[in-house]
Order: structure tokens, then sequence, then C-alpha cells
């Protein structure tokens, strides 16, 4: 399968699996859905890395340094957000940026499309 479509595919598990947790009122199912979003997100890195330096090129050094800049911006800033969020809205209505930015990311990947090359 291409980059793209596996990383589709995992955006959808890692959806699906936040839909499942976020209507699962069984502790089983929970864990379950947890188990499938850690899945979607571990290979994120991965992929988006392929992705990253794929279309860094030929400055795959730069893409990859400013990648990890951004990521750790994002790490740091993410809490203070979704508390922010949370504050003005509550809790599980602040959850819901999560769904969204999984949509985000699915139209993103969807919409620039990878250039496979065979080695």
């Amino acid at each position: 399968l291409r980059t793209d479509t596996r990383l589709k595919a995992l955006l959808l598990i890692q959806g699906g699996g936040f839909f499942i947790f976020w209507i699962s009122s069984s502790v089983p199912l929970s864990f379950l859905a947890v188990f499938l979003m850690g899945i979607g997100t571990s290979m994120q890195f991965t992929l988006g890395t392929l992705r990253l330096l794929h279309f860094g090129r030929p400055k795959t050094d730069l893409a990859m340094g400013l990648s990890s800049w951004a990521a750790g911006i994002a790490i740091a800033g993410s809490p203070f957000i979704l508390g922010s969020f949370a504050d003005s809205y509550g809790i599980a209505t602040a959850y819901l940026i999560v769904p969204i930015f999984i949509g985000i990311a699915f139209a993103i990947v969807a919409a620039v499309q990878m250039k496979e090359e065979r080695i």
C-alpha cells in the first residue's frame, strides 16, 4: 500500500477509536478504544516523517529540524490550549477538538498526495 493510503487508514482507525471511546460506558471497550487510538498515533510519526522527508527534498535535514521544533511547540502548547477550551466550554466539548484535528490531518493527506518512487 502507498504511504498516503496507509496514513489515511491509520487516521480512520484513530478517529474510530476516539468515537468508540467517546460513546463508551464500558471500561473494557474504553481500553480497546484507547488501544486503537494508540495504534493510529504511533504510526503517524513514522509515515508523517516519510512524507516530510519526501516533500523536504533536497533539504531534508532542515525539514526534519523544523518539524522537531514545531512538534515541541505543539506538545508544549496543547495542554494549555485544551485547558483553555475546557475552562470556556467544558471538558467534554473541549475534547471534540481531537476529531477536528484528525479530520484536518486526513484532508491534508488526501489533498497533498505523495508521488511514490520505486527504489
